[in-house]
């Protein structure tokens, strides 16, 4: 029923519509062709851009030029506008820059001034400003010109007006400035009173302002030099000549005040920063001390002061003394502190002579250790387990003593680094069949290429490969679509690894029903605390089923084990230092469970067998940070071993007890970082505990 014109018009369009329905769907556009077409767009106006803008934009403009995945447009586009920026921070790097000097002294002479209108005080404000752009050395020489021009201008402005009247605080600060000192050649009683008179004229606040800033350099031109006099002379020598000053005669003192003397006098004499000058006069005024005390007979002493002040004489000098002389002399000085018959001044000399010893006897047994294990230069891969279990037992001995000389502790804290690496490596391998080192693929290229399925990794390589996509995560530079893949293969690994630790819960859950034999309480452990990663299985179990290590007499609640921190050194412990908590972070990840299995298999035996007992989990830091924080941390990271043991093995919660420590309980005491200071201990307490 159509017309002939209406008919060839339906046609024209069932034509049209076929044509379109056959043309394909254009491509999908990949992650790395949005980014340039995103970029592309919001580029705008390159000159209106900062210089830093404008290298970003370059380094991202590079990193999408290296895809594959661009369409030809969009790479001929982003070649250009690559081009484009190039040209422009060349363009950039050929202007010269001018200093902020330069540009204030432009900034002055661009200001149209009248000279004539301005007051007094503006005119010197203007003045000390151009004197002080002028010595800058940075001052184009057209600039430099203009300042000068400017400044002879208001020069003659300020001289063709009538001399102002100063106040007499203004005279008397232009006369002071007038004078001219020469302050080397000056003594220092009088430097003192040119500091005072300057500084009482800077108070008073009625100076003009030029007069005001030449007083306050002289004032600090004097203060300097009586500090240049006063550190040439040491306090020592400084203090012997104020003590002959004030005591040209000793016949009128009491008896009290010439024993302080007597002591001060000793002291001075022993140093060696006062002059031989001195030292000799300060002798002779002892000795007249002396003399006069034993002409009032008050030189009668007890014998155990008599004797207290032969042991203070001969021990005076540290360096001369040897090992056995000083431990002799220490002994000694315990036994007169537990005598009576001293005077207090004496006991206190006494007291501090013994602190002084016990710190000097702690410093030679400790060199004497250090330098022992540092001859042993062996390298930790020729030393069989025993010796290098052995070495670092030694080392870690060595650092803890206290008052160890400092040149000490960097070679020894090398050497336990270095040993205690290797000892971790071969437990490691014994536990596992194979090091799982943690050498992750170089590049990400490696990473992304690496199509094998999560199901298809053995666990030992799937914690390998989650370790090193949380290292290139880290990496700058990284493209949105890069980022992404490693992103998303990373919560694949995780997931599937989870997957596995889960599952493996259920079959230990298993096989501890069948098996429900655990013997506790099989003897003394050989080590108060043992590190789980340079133990094996045989080892940790036997840490944990252990005696008390001394006999107890009586049990203890769990407040009072809160409350005395020593109690937990009955039962003995296994440091877990082998976690990685990353800054500021107090949870275990997937991938560090296993450094878990040793112990939490354990544990999770002893109560299949022992369903009562108590474990607790201790957190430490090192002492780096404040005190409140590595507290809150150590809590934390204590709380988050917890959980995981609680999630990933057969473990009650009611079973494990948290606490944090912080830095209380240093292994190696030291305030820097220290890895073997940042652990979690675990250790049984049921035998402290009350049924």
């Amino acid at each position: 029923f159509l017309k002939k014109k209406d008919r060839r018009h339906a046609a024209a369009l069932i034509n049209a519509y076929e044509r379109i329905l056959s043309v394909p769907p254009p491509p999908p556009v990949g992650p790395d062709e949005e980014a340039a077409l995103r970029l592309l767009a919001h580029t705008g106006n390159l000159r209106a851009l900062s210089t830093p803008r404008l290298r970003n934009l370059k380094v991202r403009a590079m990193d999408l030029l290296a895809s594959p995945d661009l369409s030809p447009g969009t790479r001929q586009r982003l070649a250009r506008l690559r081009n484009e920026i190039g040209v422009e921070l060349r363009k950039r790097a050929s202007v010269p820059v001018l200093s902020a000097d330069e540009r204030q002294a432009r900034a002055l002479l661009s200001r149209d001034r009248d000279l004539s209108s301005m007051s007094r005080r503006n005119l010197r404000n203007l003045r000390f400003r151009i004197t002080d752009l002028l010595v800058s050395p940075s001052l184009q020489r057209a600039t430099r010109r203009g300042l000068v021009r400017l400044r002879n201008a208001v020069q003659e402005e300020l001289g063709r007006r009538p001399a102002p009247e100063y106040s007499r605080d203004e005279r008397d600060a232009r006369a002071l400035l007038a004078s001219h000192y020469n302050l080397r050649a000056l003594d220092l009683p009088f430097l003192r009173r040119l500091k005072k008179d300057a500084r009482a004229l800077l108070d008073t606040h009625n100076l003009h302002r030029e007069t005001y800033l030449r007083l306050l350099k002289f004032h600090d031109r004097v203060a300097a030099e009586i500090d240049r006099r006063g550190r040439a002379v040491p306090d020592d020598e400084r203090k012997a000549r104020a003590l002959l000053a004030r005591y040209p005669d000793t016949t009128g003192l009491s008896t009290r005040r010439l024993r302080i003397l007597d002591r001060k006098l000793t002291s001075l004499i022993a140093s060696p920063l006062i002059s031989g000058r001195t030292q000799g006069r300060l002798i002779r005024l002892r000795e007249d001390v002396r003399a006069e005390l034993r002409r009032r007979g008050s030189t009668r002493l007890t014998p155990v002061e008599a004797r207290a002040r032969r042991l203070l004489a001969r021990a005076d000098n540290m360096e001369l003394l040897t090992t056995p002389m000083a431990r002799a002399y220490w002994r000694e000085a315990v036994d007169l502190l537990s005598l009576p018959g001293m005077r207090p001044d004496t006991r206190r000399k006494v007291a501090r002579l013994r602190a002084r010893l016990a710190t000097e006897l702690n410093a030679r047994r400790g060199a004497r250790t250090a330098q022992k294990i540092l001859q042993d230069t062996r390298p930790a891969t020729r030393l069989s387990d025993a010796q290098l279990r052995a070495r670092l037992a030694a080392i870690r001995k060595a650092l803890r003593i206290p008052d160890l000389p400092k040149r000490y502790l960097r070679p020894l804290r090398r050497m336990l680094a270095r040993g205690r690496a290797e000892l971790r490596r071969r437990v490691a391998i014994a536990e596992n069949g194979r090091a799982e080192a943690e050498a992750a693929l170089v590049g990400t290229d490696a990473l992304i290429n690496d199509h094998r399925p999560s199901r298809a990794l053995r666990t030992p390589a799937l914690r390998r490969r989650i370790r090193a996509l949380r290292k290139a995560l880290t990496l700058r530079g990284l493209s949105a679509w890069r980022r992404g893949v490693l992103a998303r293969k990373l919560r694949e690994d995780r997931a599937e690894l989870r997957a596995r630790l889960l599952r493996a819960r259920a079959e230990r859950r298993a096989r501890l029903a069948r098996e429900r034999r655990f013997q506790l309480d099989t003897g003394i452990a050989e080590s108060p605390s043992i590190s789980a990663a340079e133990a094996g299985r045989r080892a940790i179990e036997r840490q944990l089923a252990a005696a008390p290590r001394q006999r107890l007499g009586r049990r203890f609640t769990l407040r009072e084990l809160r409350a005395r921190p020593g109690l937990r050194d009955f039962m003995p412990a296994i440091d877990l230092d082998s976690i990685h908590f990353g800054f500021n972070e107090y949870w275990v990840r997937e991938e560090e469970i296993g450094k878990l299995e040793r112990i939490g298999e354990a544990i999770e035996r002893i109560i299949a067998a022992h369903p009562g007992e108590v474990f607790l989990i201790e957190g430490h830091t090192d002492a780096v940070g404040s005190a409140d924080y590595n507290q809150r941390l150590s809590e934390k990271r204590a709380l988050a071993v917890k959980q995981a043991l609680t999630e990933y093995f057969n473990i009650p919660a009611d079973n494990l007890v948290t606490i944090g420590y912080g830095e209380r309980f240093l292994k190696i005491p030291v305030p820097d970082a220290e890895p073997e200071n940042r652990r979690v201990s675990i250790r049984r307490i049921t035998p402290l505990l009350e049924r």
